[in-house]
């Protein structure tokens, strides 16, 4: 029985990381579909899949089986991945003069 978490034990970080996967996974699937649904252009998801995928896997198979260098790169790599399919998805929208961003 588990009364009281001991934070300082390391459950503190990977509670927080499962904590923004849960909300980052959702949140930019969301935006990716809603970016190719209103540009009609999947040049960026690739990147954005890759890089939910490599958080994801980061998160499920965690440090004691990759490893923190490898979890930690993973994570990295999966972020960067979805910042750039974000940061692609914006400036599609600006060559399209979207009105979906405001400037």
């Amino acid at each position: 029985e588990i009364s009281e978490c001991d934070w300082s034990s390391g459950a503190l970080p990977i509670f927080i990381h499962k904590l923004i996967v849960i909300v980052a996974v959702p949140v930019s699937s969301y935006a990716l579909v809603l970016g190719y649904k209103n540009h009609k252009t999947a040049s960026y998801l690739p990147a954005g899949i890759l890089g939910l995928l490599a958080i994801i896997f980061a998160v499920v198979l965690g440090e004691e089986i990759l490893g923190e260098t490898i979890e930690k790169g993973l994570t990295l790599t999966g972020s960067i991945l979805i910042a750039l399919a974000h940061y692609k998805n914006y400036q599609i929208c600006k060559q399209l003069n979207c009105s979906c961003h405001e400037d």
